[in-house]
This record gives structure tokens, sequence and C-alpha cells, in this order.
């Protein structure tokens, strides 16, 4: 007999896992009922189609392979099967046409800690999402009440710009600086000036986003107990913090409602004048709650307020870093902003939202290009398909979770004309907004789990901008490049610059 070669074993291995990788795809397609499933690569035992995004950032990774499966596209990963939509016409059926269906979330493991089992607006789930939703865009985050925030925005806009001038030219961590002022707004917004714990909150916050930036094992594998067991050292540091988080949220809500006692509510009596956001809450929760019955609790104060912190301070302060990093690689459009910003103010010393209110229209098209090349969720929220439904001719079934890829959508070659180009004039003659009405322009969302507070986001992002933009000229450190500036993102609950961006500041003098 003859001697067996090794080519021929590799061969015959070859032969073997093309035959059980056919076999499984039978057994899949058999197993599917005869449902018209969305196609998807090729899957491994246990892991699914994991290893498909090993070695990049999850959106980038799942760009690639919707570039060969399809804008409408099937994964495994682990044993939680998985929707990628990275189209605008598939993003649409999903947030508009099948809206309802789409509209609960997964509830991961750090989630389900840090929102009190949903107790907020973003993962809440039950008869009290509506009123809180409704409580969110009527009172706390409505025109009115943002419009109402301006003399904070400008106040820490100020001291911004404060904080720049004093570093006397030498290098500034723009990323940093735009983080502490983000993190001031939301917090003053939020609890008020007079915030003993406001340090003490904001550090337990950083390591909430570093728990939620992945998953826990237990969400990939939900009923494997052996993922339990290796996913509880995680769990674990998980509940240490949101012990932590919550005592403090706690101290923050008793010192409000001893201070609403002892002062008898003044902001009651302001007519028009609004109390930061705790304050309402707390005199909504104290008048009877949100209306049809529910109650608003404690749990569901502290959830709101973790939205506004986990979200508010973090996609801002991304954004706005974004925005500067491609200024800086675009020297033209940084000299047409600026000069837009200093025709408007005119020698001003300090801007304000009365000066610049309406009258930026080329800042606003800046800052639209960054969300659409760099959506700081790129992945959105997830979503949970809660009936079967279908998607663009496919197949979903109930059980599914569901990513609306926005990062890859606003590089589409198909929706935007020189897609990876940085070119704010697009957005003269194409009129999107940020109503989540256009479905290749989506950086908040759209439908009923569209972000509450995108608005208010955007004030925050223009006046920063501005005031940077105003007060001084920018220059990459020892005469670099600005064309070689790095760009890479990070990994993360936002895709954040991976490096930091320091910059040299000039002031100037009007």
């Amino acid at each position: 007999m003859a001697e067996t070669t090794p080519m021929q074993v590799v061969a015959y291995t070859f032969l073997c896992v093309l035959v059980a990788t056919i076999l499984l795809k039978l057994k899949h397609r058999r197993s599917a009922g005869g449902l018209n499933l969305p196609p998807g690569p090729w899957a491994l035992p246990v892991i699914g189609h994991m290893h498909h995004l090993v070695g990049a950032l999850p959106h980038q990774a799942m760009q690639r392979l919707a570039q060969l499966h399809g804008p409408v596209m099937l994964l495994r990963l682990g044993h939680v099967p998985t929707l990628v939509i990275s189209s605008p016409e598939a993003a649409r059926e999903v947030m508009k046409v099948h809206d309802a269906v789409f509209a609960n979330r997964p509830m991961y493991v750090a989630a389900d800690v840090f929102t009190y089992g949903g107790a907020d607006i973003s993962f809440a789930r039950g008869p009290h999402w509506k009123p809180l939703r409704k409580l969110c865009a009527t009172e706390l985050l409505s025109p009115r009440s943002v419009r109402s925030f301006r003399s904070v925005r400008e106040e820490e806009a100020a001291r911004l710009a404060r904080s720049v001038a004093a570093a006397g030219g030498a290098v500034v961590n723009i990323g940093e600086m735009a983080k502490v002022m983000m993190n001031d707004v939301i917090m003053r917004v939020s609890v008020g000036d007079r915030c003993a714990q406001r340090a003490a909150y904001l550090e337990e916050l950083d390591r909430v986003l570093d728990l939620m930036s992945g998953f826990n094992l237990t969400d990939l594998f939900p009923t494997s107990r052996l993922a339990r067991a290796l996913g509880g050292r995680a769990l674990k540091a998980t509940w240490e913090v949101h012990h932590r988080i919550h005592a403090i949220m706690e101290a923050m809500i008793s010192d409000h409602k001893v201070a609403m006692e002892s002062e008898g509510d003044n902001a009651d009596a302001g007519g028009d004048q609004r109390g930061d956001i705790l304050t309402i809450l707390l005199r909504f929760q104290r008048n009877g709650g949100m209306g049809g019955g529910v109650t608003l609790t404690n749990a569901n104060i502290s959830g709101v307020l973790f939205d506004l912190f986990a979200a508010g301070s973090e996609t801002t302060a991304t954004t706005t870093t974004w925005a500067m990093s491609e200024l800086m690689r675009n020297p033209h459009i940084m000299a047409k902003a600026q000069s837009e910003v200093r025709g408007v103010l005119q020698g001003k010393t300090v801007v304000t939202e009365a000066d610049i209110d309406g009258r930026l229209p080329y800042l606003q098209m800046v800052i639209k290009e960054t969300f659409r090349l760099h959506a700081p969720v790129p992945l959105l929220m997830p979503r949970l398909c809660n009936e079967p439904a279908k998607v663009m001719g496919y197949d979903v079934p109930a059980g599914t979770t569901v990513f609306v890829n926005v990062w890859a959508i606003g590089k589409g070659e198909e929706s935007w004309t020189d897609a990876s180009e940085f070119r704010p004039e697009r957005f003269e003659t194409d009129m999107v907004d940020y109503a989540g009405t256009d479905f290749r322009f989506i950086p908040g969302g759209a439908g009923r789990k569209m972000c509450p507070g995108m608005m208010f986001g955007v004030s925050n992002i223009e006046i920063a901008l501005a005031s940077l933009l105003y007060h001084f000229d920018w220059k990459i450190p020892g005469g670099g490049n600005p064309e070689k500036l790095d760009m890479t993102e990070a990994y993360g609950v936002t895709a954040r610059r991976k490096t930091e961006l320091l910059l040299e500041a000039i002031p100037f003098v009007p």
C-alpha cells in the first residue's frame, strides 16, 4: 500500500472541513424551518462568527463583512443571533417601518446592573418607558429646557477658553479639556452647582464606561454555566462600582430633598425659570409621579441621571475632539470656520449663544460632517427583535439582537459623494437634520428609541468649538504635518481617538 504524503493529508483534512461546513449549513437551513434568513460569513462551532471580529474594531469589521455579504447580514456572536444593518434602506425598515417590533433593547449584564434593571430611559421596558420618555421630551430636555441651560454652557465654554489660555502657549490636550467641559455642563444642569460628590461620581463614571465597553461572557452565552462562572469576576467588579455610584446618587437625592424642603422649593414659584434636572425629577416624584398610575422611584431618577452622564458627556466630548482633529487636518476648512466665527463675534470678549445662535451655518455643517464620519456611537444602542419580522425581504427570528452600523452608513459611497473626505460644504445642498428622518444621517438614531438629548448635545458642541476657534489659532506641535495627524479610533463605548489630540494654542486678540 502506497505511503500517504503530507500533501494528501492536507487535502484530506481540507475535504473533511469542507464537508462538515456544508453539512452544518444544510442542518442550519433545515432547522430554520424554511425561513429566508439573511446571509452571513462562515461560522465556527460554539463561538459562531466572533473570529471574524478579532483584530479590528467591531463596527469596522462589520463594515468589511457587509461589503461581502450585504447590508442585511446575520451573525452569531457566541449563542446570540445578531443582525447587522449597514444601509439607509435597511435602517429605515428597522427604525421606522417595524419600529415597534425592534423597540426593546437586549439587557446586557453590565447595563442591567447600572440601569437598575432598565429603570432608566435607554434600556427601559414595560409601563414606565413611555411616561419617562415623555417626561424627558417635554420637561427635562425640551427646547425650552435646553435654552434655559444657556448660561451654564456659556460659563463653561468661557472656562474652557481660560484653561487653554492658562497654558501660556504650551501644548494642550484638547480631548481632556473637552471632556472636563462637557462633564461640568452635564453635572451643573443635572444636579446643580452645589454637588459635594461631583469628583467621586465622575471618577466612578469612568469605571462604568470601561466596564460597559465590552461583553460579559454571559451576554454571549446566556445559558452556559461555564460562561457565568468565568464572567463572575467581571460581574463582581461591576457590582462594586454600582454600589459606590449608587451611594453617591442616593446622597445627591437626599441632599436635594433636604434643600427643597428648607427652601420651600422656590423653583415651583419661578414660573418659566427652570431648576436643575434632579430638582425637576424630585418635584414630579413628590407630586405623584408621571401620570397613568406610574410612580417615579429613586431607581428611575438614578437611571435617568446615569443616562445623562454616561451618554451626554462622553459623546459630546468625543465629537468635539474629532471636529478639531478634522479641522486641523484640513487647514482651508479651519480657516473658513474661524473666519465665520470671528466675523459674527467681531471683537467680543466672550462667546455667547445670543451672538452665535443661528448665525454660524458653516460651523453647523462642520458638526454634521463630523457626525457623519465619526459617529460617536458607531453601532448605536442595540435593539431586540420582539417577534418574527422581515427586513428587506429576509426573515428575522424573534430574539435576534440588531446593530445599526451608522458608522458604515455614513461612509457609504452609494449615499455620499466622496464619502471618505471631510467636506462640510456637502450640507449646503443636502439639507439633512438630526430628526432621524433621513436614514443616511442618524447619529442619534431614529424612531421611538432615538436619543432624546440630541439638540442639547449639539448646542454644547457648537459653543465649545466656537470658543476654541474664536479665541485661538491652532497648530501641530513641533511644526508637524497636519495631513499626517493620527486619526485611529479606539475601542470603547464611543469611538474616541486612540491617541490624544495635543495642539499648540496661539491666543487671538480681536
